[in-house]
């Protein structure tokens, strides 16, 4: 931002990043043990993704021992809440009134830029989820990029984050879905532990919008 004198100054848009920062930070230090011990388990990348009003957002990405891998997800990328498996794990996890607000929200960004994940695509996963308590992408961002995620809850039991295996097509067929899925909904739990038995000064870091 420029002043009367021609002098510079920080803007509300970098004020506001830095809050933000500040404010992911510590579920950030309490996740990367759950993060880092799932890349390892499925040798291949996995993901903590935080809520963030309609959208989610990558925070941290740890890459396994597998050649190949899948890069739509980097620290930073964000989706609009519905795409992609931890945005669905997450919104899965809202009532259904939340849910039918966010999609009408995300729908005119969805349907031009992310069109594999139309409503009623949305929906559909949205059920899968809540029957096998994880979500799946099969190739809806990016075609042969596939993704596992399980939800993670905050003190006042609202879905704030997902942790996410994502990898190519290959990797993540029926075998290896029935494998890791399960591990997720463990490291999601291992990491609800963390957040709720963090102290109460971090109560406003962790308890996200």
């Amino acid at each position: 931002m420029r002043t009367a004198d021609g002098k510079y100054l920080l803007g509300s848009e970098s004020h506001a990043l830095g809050a933000g920062a500040d404010e992911h930070s510590e579920i950030v230090k309490l996740a990367a043990g759950p993060v880092r011990r799932i890349a390892i388990a499925c040798g291949d990348s996995a993901f903590l993704l935080v809520r963030s009003g309609f959208n989610s957002t990558c925070l941290i990405r740890e890459d396994g021992a597998h050649p190949l891998k899948t890069h739509v997800l980097q620290p930073g990328t964000k989706l609009p809440l519905g795409v992609g498996a931890g945005g669905t794990a997450i919104l899965a996890a809202m009532n259904d009134q939340e849910i039918e607000r966010c999609i009408a929200t995300n729908q005119a960004c969805c349907e031009e830029h992310y069109p594999g994940n139309l409503p009623q695509q949305m929906l559909d996963r949205i059920q899968e989820c809540r029957e096998k308590g994880y979500a799946i992408n099969r190739g809806s961002v990016v075609d042969e990029s596939w993704a596992l995620a399980a939800m993670v809850r905050d003190r006042s039991g609202s879905p704030i984050a997902a942790v996410v295996i994502a990898a190519v097509q290959s990797r993540l067929q029926p075998v290896r879905e029935a494998k890791f899925g399960p591990l997720l909904l463990k490291e999601a739990a291992s990491l609800e532990r963390f957040i709720q038995t963090a102290p109460k000064k971090q109560d406003a870091l962790l308890d996200l919008p």
